[in-house]
Parts: structure tokens; C-alpha cells; sequence
């Protein structure tokens, strides 16, 4: 499933950035972690919806044209590659109506990668249109509750929460869902872009 690979890239990651720009002392070398990175970020294809926490093949593409630029044919291949995935996928949420990205109808956690991948390659206007959809239904109270998303049903259980409800075959209203901190990423990454607007 493609929404568990964004964990595993993040880790691979951050392990490149430790082994090639600190004195810790790693495993593995910095190439194996920033290889095993590109080639997950490949797995996430073409694909139609945003994923959560996707910013971070944006991260590993510029690591792969850096080393790719630098003399290392393998990372600039992967860069290429991924590059054209990426631009695919932007193209294609360039084309719709409603560019938001994510799995299903009620959620908002693929935004960010719409927004990102739009902005990378220098579509504002669908980037700009999506920044909006994700202010409309944001609350602007800075409360932890509200911060960064809209109320929803789904999800609650998984964010380390309470459930009053747990067993009884009722329901809880979730918010502090994870898309919140997801659904500032878009809107932050537009701010540094557009600073006047804030």
C-alpha cells in the first residue's frame, strides 16, 4: 500500500542525512541509505492520490540530483526517474476539477503533495487552488484541537487517543487527527513562497 512507503523513505532518509553530514557513526553507508530511499520513493509509480507525509520524496529527489550532480550516475538515473514520476503525477492533478489528491472523499492528507509537487514544478495556480480548499474548511482558532484541520469521524483511534466510547458500539468525533500537522505543510510551503499573503 502505497501510504506505508512514506514512512519507510522518511527513515532512509533522515539515515543519508546522519551518515553524509555528521560524525555519528551509522551501519551502513550514506549511499546505501540514499539509494534504498530512491528506489522507494519508485514504488510510489505515478500515482493519482497524494500520500501522507509524500513531502519527503521531494527531500530525496534533491539529495539524488545533488549526488547525481556531483558524479554519481546511479543517483542521477534514480533522480530522473523519480522527477519524471513526480511530474506525472503533477500533471494529472493539474488536469482535474477538484486537484485535491487524497485517498477518499472526506479526508485531506493528500493536499500536501498536490501543493508541493505543483509548487516544484511551477504550477501556482493549481497549488494556490488547493492552499484555498485546505483554508476553507480550516479553522482559523489556534486551538489544538482545530489547528490545521476540520473535524471528522475517522481515524481517531490510531492517534493515541482515549476512546470514551471504546466497546460501547458508539462513536467518538475525532479531531487532532494526524491530517491536521499534514494540512499545514501546504499552507506553510505556499507562505514561504507568497510571505505578503500571510
Amino acid at each position: 500500500r502505497g501510504f506505508n512507503y512514506p514512512h519507510q523513505i522518511a527513515s532512509y532518509w533522515a539515515m543519508y542525512h546522519v551518515a553524509r553530514h555528521t560524525t555519528l557513526t551509522t551501519r551502513l553507508p550514506w549511499h546505501w541509505y540514499l539509494y534504498r530511499a530512491g528506489r522507494t520513493c519508485l514504488k510510489l509509480g505515478q500515482a493519482s492520490v497524494g500520500f501522507m507525509d509524500g513531502t519527503v520524496a521531494r527531500e530525496v529527489l534533491e539529495a539524488l540530483l545533488v549526488e547525481g550532480a556531483a558524479g554519481n550516475a546511479t543517483f542521477a538515473a534514480l533522480g530522473s526517474t523519480l522527477e519524471k514520476n513526480m511530474k506525472a503525477r503533477q500533471l494529472h492533478w493539474a488536469g482535474t476539477p477538484y486537484p485535491y489528491g487524497s485517498e477518499f472523499g472526506f479526508d485531506t492528507t493528500g493536499q500536501e503533495e498536490v501543493v508541493v509537487w505543483n509548487l516544484y514544478f511551477g504550477n501556482e495556480t493549481v497549488a494556490r487552488k488547493t492552499v484555498d480548499h485546505v483554508l476553507s474548511y480550516m479553522r482559523n482558532s489556534p486551538t489544538w484541537a482545530y489547528h490545521g484541520g476540520a473535524r471528522s469521524w475517522g481515524d481517531i483511534g490510531n492517534n493515541g487517543k482515549y476512546l470514551s466510547t471504546f466497546g460501547t458500539g458508539a462513536t467518538d468525533r475525532g479531531q487532532m487527527h494526524y491530517r491536521s500537522g499534514l494540512n499545514m505543510i501546504p499552507l506553510i510551503e505556499f507562505y514561504r513562497r507568497h510571505p505578503e499573503e500571510g
